[in-house]
């Protein structure tokens, strides 16, 4: 069984046949942030105390290493 392509999807694909294309090596991950629950047990730290402590973090990746 043979389909018919209508004169827009022709377009349409030789449009984006001679767009320019780019190739990523490697997924770029979105940036890490979020907290870390410290639990202090003992005396703790000087004008703390023991406890549980929040800390904020957040990591950003860099550009990697070139390659060799």
């Amino acid at each position: 069984m043979s389909k018919r392509l209508s004169a827009a999807v022709l377009a349409a694909c030789a449009a984006v046949s001679v767009a320019p294309a780019a190739h990523a090596d490697r997924a770029e991950p979105p940036p890490l942030y979020g907290y870390y629950n410290v639990f202090i047990e003992g005396a703790g730290c000087p004008g703390e105390g023991p406890g549980t402590h929040w800390l904020p973090i957040s990591l950003t990746p860099i550009d990697p290493p070139q390659p060799r």
